[in-house]
C-alpha cells in the first residue's frame, strides 16, 4: 500500500511540474512576433526576429551579413530591447561585441506597440 501511494504523488508532482515548467519555459524564451531580412544592398542584408516576452519588454535580434564569392557570410550580431521603464519612458538598449549602449526615449506607447508603431517602420525605412 505504501509503495502504490509513493508511486501515486510521484505521478501527480511530475504531472504538476509540467504544468508549472511549460509557462515558465515560454515566458524565458518569449514567442517570436515578427522576423525578416532586410537587403540594405544586393551585397549586405541583416536577418532579424523579434521576441516578445510580454507587452513592455521587446528583444530584437539582428544578424548582418555580407556576400562573398556568391555566398552569404555573417559579418556581426547584436540585440534590441525595448523595456518600458515607466509611464513615459521607453529605454532602448543594443548590446554587441563592444558594449551596451542605452537611450531613452518620451512615449506613451508599451514596448510591443512602440514596436510597431514606431521602431519597426523607421528601421526598415533607413
Amino acid at each position: 500500500m505504501k509503495i502504490k501511494f509513493i508511486t501515486i504523488l510521484t505521478i501527480l508532482f511530475a504531472v504538476f511540474s509540467l504544468q508549472i515548467i511549460g509557462p515558465v519555459a515560454a515566458i524565458q524564451n518569449g514567442d517570436l512576433i515578427d522576423h525578416g531580412t532586410k537587403y540594405t544592398t544586393t551585397d549586405a542584408k541583416c536577418v532579424w526576429k523579434t521576441y516578445g516576452y510580454h507587452e513592455n519588454n521587446i528583444k530584437i535580434f539582428k544578424t548582418y551579413y555580407y556576400k562573398e564569392n556568391g555566398k552569404w557570410v555573417r559579418d556581426f550580431g547584436y540585440v534590441v530591447t525595448l523595456e518600458k521603464d515607466s509611464s513615459i519612458d521607453m529605454k532602448i538598449s543594443q548590446e554587441d561585441a563592444w558594449g551596451t549602449s542605452i537611450r531613452y526615449e518620451t512615449t506613451q506607447f508599451s514596448a510591443n506597440d512602440y514596436y510597431w508603431k514606431i521602431y519597426r517602420p523607421e528601421w526598415l525605412e533607413n
